[in-house]
């Protein structure tokens, strides 16, 4: 018996199976011919590696690899045993060069697989067609599963956990034995056909293969599916694959060894005072500049496009600040942590998932892990933080618990000021005037707003303590409802009452991160995503073309509701339909088509964006077809310029500003004292 797993795994891969290995008589079987072990339809075992067709999935499938940001292959085969890396591709008494040992030959093919998207059948073809070329005899693999299957050990492991339906668990530790949900009940396999009823188990119940257990059909032994299934990619074992090429191991330190520095300039989260308040507060975790600053940032995404509308696949991915901006958001650096299985999409119950990542990040802090440094050679305890997450609102209050709603602005939180739409069916946060100097203009005028003066302070935004404050005595049973009406139970202390209503949960962050409450900003919005929202409200309604117009019969009803704005009211006409009085920034016909034309016009270098001017669609007067690059870059750049088509200066005068705020906090290098300007000039625009 080999007790050490490592020599175990030493022997698989110097020696591989025994072939035609069915009866395993050397473990103790006994028995004639079997056949080999049944598989199911679909993903069944807890934790598993990559396997033949995923081994080189971080590295070659899917991913762009090029000579800038390319992939070390010394690095890679570090990794291997010494036998199976140095082995020559065929003989050397043939001409075959010492560097192309099979292992860095099958690398670079599927290198150039992956370079240019070449099919498996083409690869295949390839293979056969170098074989036929090489001198005999020659170590090629026959197809691309034996190619892969080769680098299997130079792969990064990827644990398939299954989860419970209704997202109340993950079974795994304690629960990692059980059959079915201890919350809701729920099985953790799906049922079908050739389920044997017989066999149903309570809920709880343990199973021996920590799996879905086998059932007996007339077809043979088969595996049960499980319900549903979430992935999640050991960020330890990257870190190391990181450090372990000489090249990704300098640029870990560029932060401190080549950002440029003491030009009172932003150019990089370095710069920025949230991190310079965690190098005062935490001064040990300075010291090595390897220590990685992750950025989290999570989003649903429908894999099958317009196949399933209401799909919903949540990854979570991480970004390390540490590299220089332009290599920030490369796809070599940017690390797939945790992929949740859809159609549901986690919602508030996200924190169930989000443990296994939030466990290694809480080592991570805590005692640090034992790394080798290639570019140094030295050996180090590496250590990790998670310094903010970036995402859209309703990521933010996923992941923060906060309810969304009347107190959802993350800055004023229970103060936020806000007012409910009866027509429109919305709510709305009011009182933006009281963030501007108390002796501004617009603090005491009445009638362009709502009919108020606004004469209070304005609120700081409130730091990690005081939220953790609010609440670390809230309790909640995660999970979707368990049927109708049914909701989960949530559970506040008699002196933490008044603030269950704002959050819904104490976040995951909290109970795994010691260091999370003294963060002063803890989630943050995509300037992305704010950029496209803010241009299809915009366009939408001086073009008077959006699908959900801000400007429309509902919302003429409100301002009569608050008796404010009397010139808009709508008007009755004899037949009965409701006349809208034009605003102040309806737009004529001709001025519509003069900003059209503008952006038809446009013409942008590769590369740039998409071209604009097919985005123009003149016989309904809008634009249609842009994505969220589309409108940075329309929003930052065009619109200032297009908006100069109309004649009402008041227009060109908002949107000019608007547009000049983007594109200020957009550059790659901001002002200090000029980003301190920029809050009361947006408070003003707006």
């Amino acid at each position: 018996m080999w007790p050490n797993p490592n020599e175990i795994r030493g022997h698989l891969i110097k020696r591989g199976f025994v072939k035609d290995y069915t009866v395993w008589s050397f473990h103790g079987e006994s028995g004639g011919t079997t056949s080999a072990d049944p598989i199911g339809d679909g993903p069944t075992d807890d934790v598993t590696n990559d396997g033949p067709h995923g081994a080189f999935g971080d590295y070659v499938d899917g991913v762009d690899v090029d000579d800038d940001d390319g992939f070390d292959l010394e690095a890679m085969l570090r990794h291997a045993e010494p036998e199976s890396a140095r082995e020559l591709l065929y003989d050397e008494s043939k001409g075959c060069d010492k560097e192309y040992t099979v292992s860095r030959s099958v690398l670079e093919l599927l290198k150039l697989k992956a370079s240019h998207n070449w099919s498996d059948r083409s690869f295949d073809d390839l293979l056969v067609l170098l074989a036929a070329m090489l001198p005999k005899p020659s170590l090629l693999p026959a197809n691309t599963y034996q190619a892969k299957k080769l680098i299997c050990p130079l792969s990064l492991g990827v644990e398939k956990i299954h989860a419970c339906l209704n997202h109340c668990i993950i079974y795994r530790k304690e629960y990692a034995s059980l059959v079915h949900c201890p919350t809701c009940g729920a099985s953790r396999c799906k049922r079908n056909r050739n389920s044997d009823e017989t066999n149903k188990s309570a809920a709880g119940e343990a199973i021996t293969d920590h799996g879905c257990s086998s059932t007996t059909t007339s077809e043979g032994p088969k595996k049960k599916i499980p319900a549903m299934v979430m992935w999640y990619l050991p960020m330890i074992d990257r870190l190391r694959r990181l450090f372990s090429n000489p090249r990704d191991s300098k640029l870990l330190r560029w932060h401190v060894d080549k950002r440029k520095k003491g030009d009172n300039m932003i150019r990089h989260p370095a710069d920025a005072r949230e991190w310079k308040n965690f190098d005062a507060l935490y001064p040990q975790f300075v010291e090595d500049p390897r220590n990685i600053r992750f950025a989290l940032s999570t989003d649903g995404m429908n894999p099958f496009g317009d196949l399933s509308s209401q799909h919903s696949t949540w990854p979570v991915i991480l970004t390390m600040y540490n590299l220089p901006p332009w290599l920030c958001h490369k796809r070599k650096y940017l690390m797939l942590a945790i992929l949740i299985q859809g159609p549901k999409q986690p919602g508030n119950d996200i924190d169930v998932f989000l443990e296994p990542l939030l466990e290694d990040m809480a080592t991570l802090w805590n005692d640090g892990v034992r790394m080798w440094d290639e570019f140094r050679r030295e050996y180090f305890n590496a250590r990790a933080i998670i310094f903010v997450t970036i995402n859209d609102l309703p990521a933010l209050y996923s992941l923060s618990g906060q309810i969304k709603g009347k107190t959802g602005c993350v800055v004023c939180l229970d103060k936020t000021a806000h007012m409910y739409l009866t027509h429109s069916t919305k709510t709305v946060y009011m009182r933006h005037r009281r963030f501007l100097r108390r002796d501004h203009r617009y603090c005491t005028t009445k009638a362009s707003f709502d009919a108020t003066a606004e004469r209070d302070f304005g609120l700081e935004t409130r730091s990690g303590k005081h939220v953790f404050e609010m609440v670390k005595k809230i309790k909640v049973v995660l999970g979707k409802k368990v049927g109708k009406g049914k909701k989960r139970k949530k559970t506040a202390t008699s002196e933490d009452e008044g603030h269950a209503h704002l959050f819904k949960k104490s976040s995951i962050f909290f109970k795994y991160l010691p260091y999370w409450a003294d963060l002063q900003v803890r989630h943050a919005i995509d300037d992305m995503h704010l950029e496209k929202n803010v241009f299809d409200s915009v366009i939408g309604t001086v073009m008077d073309t959006s699908s959900k117009p801000k400007d429309s019969l509902k919302s003429r009803k409100d301002l009569v509701h608050m008796g404010i704005w009397k010139e808009l009211h709508p008007e009755e006409r004899p037949n009965g339909k409701q006349y809208l009085p034009a605003a102040g920034y309806t737009l004529t016909l001709d001025e519509k088509k003069a900003i059209l034309k503008c952006f038809r016009r446009v013409k942008v270098p590769t590369g740039f964006s998409s071209n604009i001017s097919r985005l123009v669609r003149m016989a309904d007067m809008s634009l249609a077809g842009y994505n969220s690059h589309d409108c940075h870059v329309m929003l930052t750049v065009f619109l200032a310029i297009a908006i100069r088509a109309i004649q009402p200066a008041h227009i060109k005068v908002v949107i000019t500003k608007l547009c000049y705020f983007f594109n200020r906090i957009s550059e790659k290098a901001i002002d200090r004292e000029q980003l301190v300007r920029l809050q009361p000039f947006l408070i003003e625009t707006l």
